[in-house]
């Protein structure tokens, strides 16, 4: 029964992944990676496939880093026709480029081989990142984007709920083979445990459920990014009942799915945006809508005031508790990784602490000038952030910076406590936060204009528009 129903979920991933690279290209193209192709994002049904057609993985990167390749090039054309802002390029795409080819060669130099190397960069995510700006230049994105998160939500229930009947494509069965050894043993236990709904103890085996993931981090992301979705519909201003269904889809599994996986980073920054979103009410009330919504949230807390308080206090951690003594051991570790050898970093194992913090992550495993490239555009990301949200504020209009705030937030999150668990998702939010933030394509007026935006990053007070 396993091995039917998880073939035919896989057969069904594949048909839709044919669907999308043929409907929306390039931005296809990053879809199927995500559904079908990839160690994070669909570590199970990659795994499965394998199985089946050992050369798999060599075909899904071949592919991946030729259009990648296609994608530079494409890229700089259509910056040099004006469709791509200067300010995107110079703090997004170059530093990320650079730091491609930089992970690229110093892992060929220490010996790894053109494969390992190359897969090196695909585990880093950025290709996706290039892929998915052309593919945001000749289409609708935001389209594309909520196409895969529903099926990425409709795969992650079936696999979280039918258990041992979808073994096969789950996470947990392949987490050794892409390392984590410790879960070998007990992937049978895992799959048969039963779903976990308001419980907070992150050790329990209730919790410890990846759906199609490789990890209970990823999950999290997904689910927390499930939830930002389910939340922008609802706030919609004439939202139709399709919004209101998709909806109430989406705050269900990732509700579930959180729940499963306990990712706190990227739940903790959307909390505190929310938070900040909904006070704005008391200081500028604008429509009878937002008030109800106000005191209907302020309603439902009191009700279930015992859980958020639970929830506070798991988020809220000590300075005793496993999530951060494991962080505090990666810290110590990349730091005497850094002294040692600061310009390149050292090659680690996977017995070695792991930093969670990506730049520190990034220093740890090919030096301090390659945590500096991974730090440009999120240090711009958080500034872009907080000036379009209260920007918004000012113009009376903050729903339109509370979802690509809320998307940051996801980034940021899994940014500073886990780094990139999802390497295509990951590249594909933080491209859709600069598409909304208008900072990837001009918006009808003269290059020029472009030189201004870049001194205004540089010089904010100075300038103004």
């Amino acid at each position: 029964m396993d091995y039917i129903t998880s073939n035919f979920i896989i057969i069904c991933l594949v048909i839709l992944s044919l669907f999308f690279i043929k409907k929306y290209r390039f931005l296809g193209i990053v879809i199927a990676a995500a559904l079908i192709g990839s160690d994070t994002d669909s570590a199970g049904i990659l795994y499965a496939v394998l199985e089946y057609i050992p050369f798999y993985k060599v075909v899904v990167r071949g592919i991946i880093l030729t259009v990648y390749l296609y994608s530079i090039y494409a890229v700089f054309r259509y910056y040099l026709q004006g469709k791509i802002k200067s300010v995107f390029m110079y703090w997004y795409y170059l530093p990320l480029l650079i730091l491609t080819f930089l992970v690229f060669i110093i892992n060929f130099t220490r010996g790894n081989g053109l494969i390992v190397s190359l897969s090196e960069v695909i585990w880093l995510g950025i290709p996706f990142f290039s892929i998915w700006t052309l593919g945001a230049i000749e289409l609708n994105s935001d389209e594309a984007l909520k196409k895969l998160l529903i099926f990425q939500a409709v795969v992650t229930m079936i696999v979280l709920l039918l258990g041992p009947m979808v073994r096969s494509i789950n996470g947990v069965s392949y987490a050794y083979i892409i390392g984590a050894d410790s879960w070998k043993d007990l992937s049978e236990i895992v799959i048969n445990s039963k779903i976990s709904i308001g419980s907070f103890s992150k050790q329990s085996l209730e919790v410890l459920k990846f759906a199609q993931f490789h990890n209970p981090n990823s999950l999290g992301v997904y689910s927390t990014v499930f939830l930002v979705v389910a939340i922008s519909f609802f706030l919609q201003r004439k939202p139709r009942i399709n919004k209101y269904l998709s909806a109430v889809f989406f705050l269900v599994v990732g509700l579930i799915g959180w729940f499963n996986s306990l990712t706190r980073g990227p739940i903790f920054i959307v909390m505190l945006i929310l938070m900040v979103y909904f006070l704005g009410v008391l200081v500028k009330p604008l429509s009878k809508k937002r008030i109800i919504l106000f005191y209907a949230i302020c309603y439902f807390a009191l009700l279930n005031f015992n859980t958020l308080s639970k929830l506070t206090d798991y988020l809220f951690v000590d300075s005793t508790n496993i999530s951060v003594t494991s962080r505090i051991s990666g810290f110590e570790y990349a730091f005497n990784a850094i002294s040692d050898n600061p310009m390149f970093g050292v090659e680690t194992s996977e017995k070695d602490p792991i930093p969670h913090i990506l730049p520190l992550k990034i220093a740890t495993n090919y030096g301090l000038p390659a945590a500096i490239l991974i730090t440009v555009p999120f240090l711009h990301l958080i500034i872009t952030t907080i000036k379009g949200f209260i920007g918004d504020f000012m113009k009376e209009k903050p729903e339109n910076a509370l979802y690509p705030s809320m998307i940051a937030g996801v980034i940021i999150g899994a940014y500073l406590t886990n780094g990139i668990v999802v390497y295509v998702l990951f590249w594909i939010l933080l491209l859709e936060a600069l598409d909304k933030f208008h900072v990837l394509k001009p918006i009808d007026r003269p290059r020029i204009n472009e030189i201004a935006e870049i001194s205004q990053d540089f010089l904010p007070i100075v300038y103004s528009e």
